[in-house]
């Protein structure tokens, strides 16, 4: 695991100013709630992906892929954390696409895929956060 990451008593691991983390999912509550953020995302190759990967591997990066049926498709292991990410993070995730999976289901169904995404957290400029406040974005 990455060096001087804040984790608190509860074991939630904080990401902040160049930290990764790889994973299947990305939702509110893995969020900072201070939002002093925004979030851009960009489509990766899964060779990107693999790159990402293999940042996991050596230990510069997190993983939080949370169920061992997603792991395996991904060649992963799977890890469930709690992470909370802040301005300065990237989230790398392996985003499934397709109809809703039964319970227990160990395999995509027919017409499901993954796509890997990537998600950067960028800190709020002062002229971003003046805009904002204005309504211009």
């Amino acid at each position: 695991m990455k060096k001087n990451l804040l984790i608190t008593k509860s074991g939630t691991i904080h990401l902040g100013d160049g930290d990764v983390a790889v994973g299947n999912v990305l939702t509110a509550g893995l969020l900072e709630k201070d939002y002093d953020f925004y979030i851009v995302p960009s489509h990766m190759t899964w060779e990107e992906f693999d790159e990402y990967k293999s940042k996991v591997e050596d230990g510069s990066a997190i993983n939080f892929v949370g169920h061992q049926s997603t792991a395996d498709l991904l060649g992963m292991e799977a890890n469930r954390v709690t992470l909370q990410a802040g301005a300065g993070a990237t989230l790398i995730v392996a985003q499934y696409d397709g109809p809703r999976l039964n319970e227990g289901a160990t395999e995509l169904p027919e017409g499901a895929i993954l796509l890997p995404v990537k998600w950067e957290l960028k800190k709020k400029t002062r002229v971003f956060k003046l805009l904002s406040k204005l309504g211009v974005i």
